[in-house]
């Protein structure tokens, strides 16, 4: 077992070879998972939902105000409420990506919200999508009246659109994966020690959403849930909300341990995933997303509803000045549409097979509820 403790300031040329690599670190979360598994895990007794919990596509309906509404999907995982982050590079602060960039925060933000709003409003005409959000959840055999939750937000986060979310995951490979790679123009490459520029160590964290008395820390996290542009599904997604001051490595229930990079551990872990495939499923959403991300024209309807969702407090008139002002522009025409033709033969095997195919991979738990004085939305503001 390692002692993450042992490893948890940088390393530095003299003591580098010291450290662990990643296969090292996975393999000692496997043996943490299956001591919790034997020993430890609260539902062992219940078979049945024992069984599913070990299965890929088991989720736990989640709210998160403590009644039926913010229903989330949280993946299941073995690992329980420990969550985790792997990084290739180091960096201190550790922030989302909408804060990497100190100058003009409050543009950013705009900008960040106004494609959030467009991407909703495209997503929303889409049939498939539109047909998710008039289904409802299935437990038992037994009808809730919960409708399948879509995390508008964590879709823009996880295809290319900068949010004030930051990344975790349930799966203990997503994490080793990003751990071992590098990202150039949406494609991730391994690391390798032979290259002069290439970094030399990487860190890897582990979050601990529960505290050890059993209560919940005061963080807001976000389950991002099984989607049908299921980018997020295949990493098993979650994000938490951090505000431009903070930083992840400073979070209470952080803990991060750092490793050496090793060509042989990260093609194991590269080839073991994948190369990537399968957490970049190939669809319709990234390509329409990719030729508007760079635009800085939003239309009418983008506008409003980002007025609305992310600007409640600020009167229209004043919201589009403030637009015009940051240098982008309004039309009266949609800048992210979905090829129709693309559209309707996505809905086309959505209705013959691929509904059912999406319902089966959903095994919906009620029985988990963050409490409402522990729900801590950051609302966004104009300054």
């Amino acid at each position: 077992m390692i002692d993450w403790s042992q490893w948890a300031e940088e390393p530095n040329k003299s003591n580098l070879n010291e450290y662990p690599t990643i296969t090292d670190i996975v393999e000692d979360i496997i043996g943490e998972e299956e001591d919790r598994v034997e020993n430890k895990y609260p539902l062992l007794h219940n078979r049945t939902i024992f069984s599913k919990l070990k299965t890929n596509g088991c989720y736990f309906m989640m709210s998160q105000t403590g009644d039926n509404t913010n229903i989330e999907l949280l993946p299941a995982s073995k690992s329980g409420m420990t969550y985790y982050r792997g990084q290739s590079i180091f960096h201190s602060p550790c922030k989302p990506s909408l804060y990497r960039e100190e100058k003009q925060i409050n543009r950013n933000i705009l900008i960040s919200s106004l494609q959030t709003a467009e991407l909703i409003c495209c997503l929303r005409k889409h049939p498939v999508i539109w047909d998710i959000m008039m289904t409802r959840l299935n437990y038992d055999n037994k009808l809730f009246n919960v409708p399948i939750p879509i995390h508008f937000e964590g879709l823009a986060q996880h295809y290319g659109i900068k949010t004030c979310f930051l990344d975790i995951t349930a799966n203990k490979w997503v994490a080793a994966f990003f751990a071992i790679t590098l990202n150039e123009d949406e494609r991730y490459f391994p690391v390798d020690t032979t290259n002069p520029n290439h970094p030399r160590y990487g860190v890897f964290y582990r979050y601990s959403w529960q505290k050890p008395d059993g209560g919940m820390r005061n963080d807001e996290i976000h389950a991002i849930g099984q989607h049908y542009f299921n980018r997020p599904g295949r990493q098993s997604a979650l994000v938490i909300n951090l505000r431009e001051q903070d930083d992840f490595n400073m979070i209470d229930g952080v803990e991060k341990v750092f490793f050496r990079h090793d060509n042989k551990a990260t093609k194991l872990i590269y080839d073991l995933c994948q190369q990537g495939r399968i957490f970049f499923p190939n669809d319709s959403l990234s390509s329409t997303i990719n030729a508007f991300i760079k635009g800085t024209t939003y239309s009418e309807e983008a506008v409003a509803c980002c007025n609305k969702t992310y600007y409640p407090f600020v009167e229209y008139n004043r919201f589009l000045q403030w637009i015009y002002e940051n240098g982008l522009s309004i039309s009266s025409n949609p800048q992210m549409v979905f090829d129709a033709e693309k559209m309707d033969i996505e809905y086309q095997l959505w209705l013959r097979e691929g509904k059912q195919r999406f319902l089966d991979n959903i095994y919906a738990i009620p029985m988990m509820k963050i409490p409402k004085e522990q729900y801590n939305q950051t609302p966004i503001a104009v300054q």
